[in-house]
């Protein structure tokens, strides 16, 4: 395989698996206009609080379908990571004129939206079929063949010999193929083109670290993943993700592709009812070829809109999270970007941490009135709350080239907020975003999430970050009994932790008083799904259909609430699904 094949296909396992694959829709021009979002009736409802899982995103997909095809769509949403993705879709969903007419009734509406939903899993297995993602899949075949060869073997050896042009038409061939921005790799080029070998092969080796821990979420024991310039170039998925989200919202569709939505509506709500979209397709296949009717005859046409510049906010209010580095904590990691970039040190990040802990906070986006309104209402005794930090309105550009770019994924970013530079890491900093719903005046609340404890990459991050002194390297093992009950230990929570430690405030599920506890108390219903069980590249069906199927928790006040009445409860004892 070629080199720039190979730096295409190691990709493709991040591509397909957070659908970067939808460069196919990004290639298409764009004509977005003005526009001023209509909001949907916000009658008394709900509010969707969505636990973020990197790469199982579909996870959310089957979760979301259920919920709304019990309770309809929700007046609001809070999530960091991936499921600020998932918000933005949704988002887009409400915004579809077949869901937001009025020439239906309440049952009806959370029907298509909810069909809606279960139709994404349909959208990628259309992506599946043009000769983009053709292309796609058969790179990652070659690759899964030969991914014992090492990426950077032919650029290591071009530059050894001095041959710095092939070695940088090999990384153009990446950026050609938009698997990274320029800025990305400006200092490698740059490197390669003043002919300084020692900076080249720096950057070299980082860009083969990255490819090597591409995925892993290694906070742990990969030294740079603050600083190591990208492979994903989040920006740009944000656009992709704007164009997903535009054909859900049928914004300017022709009166063609409207009255096929509605014949999709006619024959295939009812049913779909029950049916997560593979139970659909083979109950009704009519509805699969429907389906695939609508998305050639949108696509066939140019231009096409891409929504992620609309503000976030309507028609459902939301709360997208990162969390952040301010005042001297931001000065410190500008400071560091640039003794990277001076030592050219491969262990460089073991060492970095802000002084000061408390200047690393959560960041929350909204428009400013609500944000105010939620940082008077948390409880500033949690630990999570107390860290409170709001970012003001925001471009779902915004958000998405900042929350879904983790550590490992991404270095930390800098941009403006309240007019000062700040520097996000990562969405990583509440995934159980429950609280900041109930702050923000939600009367109902139900929590998409899946059992077991925090994950380890957040906790990692949080402990290089905050200080937190726990040594997060023995809650894993690779022997397999050790492991089991390291798991368990991570799952059931640290019992005998000091409780008043900032990792026991923040994550143990063992004390009472954490902010995972604080949070899972103020869900009225939690979906306790166990998406880590499934790898999204080899059984994305059985992920989406076990998300679908899950039970709800439902608190005390909940299981006398009519509006659950057609709920079967989850019984019983599930960690990290209900409250201690």
């Amino acid at each position: 395989m070629t080199p720039q094949k190979k730096i295409f296909a190691v990709a493709i396992v991040f591509c397909i698996t957070t659908f970067l694959a939808l460069n196919y829709l990004t290639n298409k021009k764009s004509n977005l206009g003005s526009y001023s979002a209509a909001s949907v009736a916000t009658e008394p409802g709900y509010c969707l609080a969505i636990r973020g899982n990197g790469e199982l995103e579909p996870a959310h997909w089957g979760g979301i379908a259920k919920t709304i095809e019990q309770f309809g769509l929700p007046t609001a949403m809070a999530g960091g990571s991936s499921a600020s993705i998932s918000m933005f879709w949704l988002n887009s969903v409400a915004q579809h004129p077949l869901i937001q007419t009025s020439n239906i009734d309440t049952l009806e509406r959370n029907s298509r939206a909810a069909l809606l939903v279960k139709s994404f899993l349909g959208f990628f297995q259309e992506l599946k079929d043009t000769k983009f993602s053709q292309d796609f899949f058969n790179l990652y075949g070659q690759y899964r063949k030969s991914q014992a060869q090492d990426l950077t073997t032919e650029m290591q050896a071009d530059l050894v010999k001095k041959n710095y042009p092939a070695v940088i038409r090999t990384l153009e061939q990446g950026m050609q193929l938009g698997l990274f921005s320029n800025d990305s790799l400006k200092p490698l080029i740059l490197s390669l083109s003043n002919k300084s070998d020692k900076r080249s092969q720096f950057y070299l080796d980082e860009l083969a670290e990255s490819v090597r821990q591409f995925g892993k979420f290694d906070a742990s024991t990969d030294a740079n993943l603050f600083f190591r310039p990208p492979l994903v170039n989040f920006e740009n998925a944000s656009v992709s993700f704007g164009r997903f989200a535009a054909f859900y919202s049928a914004r300017s569709s022709k009166s063609e592709i409207i009255n096929n939505w509605a014949n999709f509506f006619t024959k295939c709500t009812s049913d779909s009812e029950g049916a997560s979209w593979a139970g659909l397709i083979k109950k009704n296949p009519n509805c699969g070829q429907i389906f695939h009717n609508i998305f050639q005859s949108y696509f066939q046409d140019e231009p096409k809109l891409s929504l992620e510049n609309d503000m976030i906010g309507s028609p459902i209010s939301v709360y997208p999270s990162t969390s952040v580095l301010i005042g001297d904590a931001a000065l410190e990691a500008e400071k560091a970007f640039v003794d990277y970039d001076k030592q050219l040190d491969r262990q460089f990040g073991k060492t970095f941490k802000p002084t000061n802990p408390e200047e690393v906070l959560f960041g929350y986006w909204g428009s400013a009135a609500y944000l105010k309104k939620i940082e008077l209402a948390l409880d500033k005794s949690d630990e999570k709350s107390r860290r409170f930090f709001a970012l003001g309105p925001a471009t779902w550009k915004q958000v998405l080239s900042l929350s879904p770019a983790e550590p490992g994924l991404s270095p930390m970013k800098m941009f403006k907020a309240n007019n000062q530079n700040i520097y996000s890491a990562g969405g990583w900093s509440d995934l159980h975003p429950a609280a900041i719903l109930k702050a923000a005046g939600c009367q109902k609340i139900i929590y998409l999430t899946r059992r077991g404890g925090e994950s380890l990459f957040a906790q990692g991050v949080a402990n290089r970050l905050m200080s937190l002194n726990r040594d997060v390297v023995n809650l894993s093992s690779k022997i397999d009994s050790e492991k089991k009950a390291l798991t368990k230990l991570n799952d059931d929570g640290d019992a005998g932790a000091d409780p008043n430690s900032v990792w026991s405030k923040l994550f143990n599920l063992a004390n009472p008083n954490s902010s995972v506890n604080f949070s899972l108390r103020k869900a009225d219903a939690i979906l306790c799904t166990n998406w880590n069980v499934f790898d999204v590249k080899t059984d994305l069906i059985g992920l989406i259909e076990d998300s679908y199927n899950s039970q709800y928790w439902l608190s005390q006040s909940a299981t006398s609430d009519t509006s659950f009445k057609l709920i079967v409860p989850l019984t019983e004892k599930v960690s990290g699904c209900q409250p201690l």
